[in-house]
């Protein structure tokens, strides 16, 4: 989906004789339609929700900078807002780093955590952020990232394959 959305709404350059691609505008995935966005970038459901936040940020919602100058409740109450936005997305959005667990990464951390999948990975979430919290502190939304971006590794070191959650 990423790459249908950079390959067909991206902005490019050519840089070192290379060209480059980065992400589309907010101004125009706002001018977008949202069927546009379904078939040519196979969004699907995704789609409404993308033009909708798109069309919030450009009439004004609170940039990143405007976000780290809030309280963090402040800024997952705004993030909250945005169509489509979650606990998890506001969460994975907020500024400074916090612990966002759904129930994939919930099925890890409880692997990790208590060496077993959890029945039902989404009522574990509050006691995992608990126990991260617990652990790792302020140190816990770095933790975080460190682990799911080194899951083969960590995989051989408890012997799970964690990567297939």
């Amino acid at each position: 989906m990423m790459d249908l959305l950079m390959k067909n709404f991206g902005d490019s350059t050519k840089f070192d004789n290379k060209k480059v691609r980065y992400w589309p505008s907010t101004k125009k995935i706002a001018g977008i339609s949202v069927n546009e966005l379904m078939a040519k970038a196979k969004l699907g459901y995704r789609a409404a929700n993308l033009v909708a936040i798109a069309k919030a940020l450009e009439a004004g919602f609170p940039s990143m900078d405007e976000l780290y100058a809030m309280e963090t409740s402040e800024a997952k109450k705004q993030l909250l807002t945005l169509r489509g936005i979650g606990e998890y997305s506001a969460e994975l959005a907020m500024p400074g780093m916090s612990f966002p667990l759904d129930v994939w990464s919930s099925k890890i951390f409880s692997v990790l955590f208590h060496g077993k999948v959890p029945d039902n990975p989404r009522d574990v979430i509050p006691s995992l952020k608990k126990e991260a919290d617990r652990r790792w502190g302020k140190w816990a939304g770095y933790a975080f990232v460190y682990i799911l971006n080194d899951l083969p590794k960590i995989s051989k070191r408890v012997g799970v394959d964690l990567t297939k959650f």
